[in-house]
């Protein structure tokens, strides 16, 4: 029997705008949701390191379909 997926949405907000991921993936969980936009942030920051600068203050959420933020990941953090 297959694994159960769950809805999870990928908003960027720095506290005052807020960019809605108004399809959002189906994935296996919260880890899988956390690898998924931890991916994306780093490939995003390799294609396009001029653009990290104007990130600052923003941050990644990854909100449940119930639309609670089961993580937050902050776009400038150095990793």
């Amino acid at each position: 029997m297959p694994g159960r997926s769950v809805l999870y949405y990928f908003n960027l907000t720095d506290g005052d705008e807020m960019i809605r991921d108004e399809n959002g993936i189906h994935l296996s969980g919260v880890n899988s949701a956390l690898i998924s936009a931890i991916e994306t942030i780093a490939e995003f920051k390799q294609e396009n390191p001029s653009y990290v600068h104007e990130w600052q203050g923003w941050r990644l959420e990854i909100a449940d379909s119930s639309g609670w933020i089961v993580r937050s990941i902050a776009l400038d953090a150095q990793s």
